[in-house]
């Protein structure tokens, strides 16, 4: 296109090893990539492997870096916190796509097993069993408004702090976005939509 230039920030050497699965953007400006297996920051000037086999991240209100990942062996997944020194694990367990909401909860996409949430404190699992409107959790997002929106098998739901409503999609969802103006952008396997919540 005429007046617009793709750069080539990195390439895999450059981030360890993997294909890229998730950003993660800090308030200071750095770039956070998880590949899988690695764990790579970009300060604006250089890129460093931080050493980790992650494929999901996200950044809380105060900074720090929520990651899940694996260790390299049989039944080593988990959740942890970076704090810009130090690295907690906070849950041996396998979690897809996370997200922060402002209010600093972490919440992570368990599957089958529906959505997992950490209070700062405990962990806490909820499943169709427990009022959550969809199964197969797959893909986690944040509107501009902080409300966590996900993707599963039935459609979308969208949890406003303390109920579930749920938009029904054909399609399954495999990427989630939104733009700053609160629609949505979904890709699905047949291509892309574009979904304006509407109020119940």
């Amino acid at each position: 296109m005429d007046g617009v230039a793709w750069q080539e920030m990195a390439v895999c050497g450059d981030l360890g090893l993997g294909n890229v699965l998730d950003f993660a953007f800090a308030p200071n400006g750095d770039v956070w990539v998880a590949t899988g297996m690695s764990l790579a920051r970009f300060d604006g000037r250089v890129w460093q492997d931080m050493g980790r086999m992650v494929h999901s991240i996200a950044v809380a209100p105060d900074g720090a870096l929520w990651a899940t990942g694996w260790e390299g062996t049989q039944d080593s997944y988990y959740v942890a916190r970076f704090d810009g020194v130090e690295w907690t694990n906070v849950l041996s367990s396998s979690l897809g796509s996370l997200q922060v909401t402002p209010d600093g909860v972490v919440w992570g996409a368990a599957g089958e097993r529906g959505l997992a949430r950490f209070d700062g404190q405990s962990w806490t699992f909820y499943d169709t069993a427990e009022s959550l409107p969809l199964s197969s959790i797959g893909v986690l997002a944040l509107a501009p408004d902080g409300a966590l929106w996900a993707s599963g098998q039935g459609g979308l739901a969208h949890f406003d702090g303390q109920d579930w409503t749920v938009y029904p999609a054909g399609e399954g969802v495999q990427a989630l976005a939104f733009a700053p103006d609160g629609t949505a952008w979904l890709g699905t396997s047949n291509g892309a939509v574009h979904f304006q919540p509407t109020d119940e």
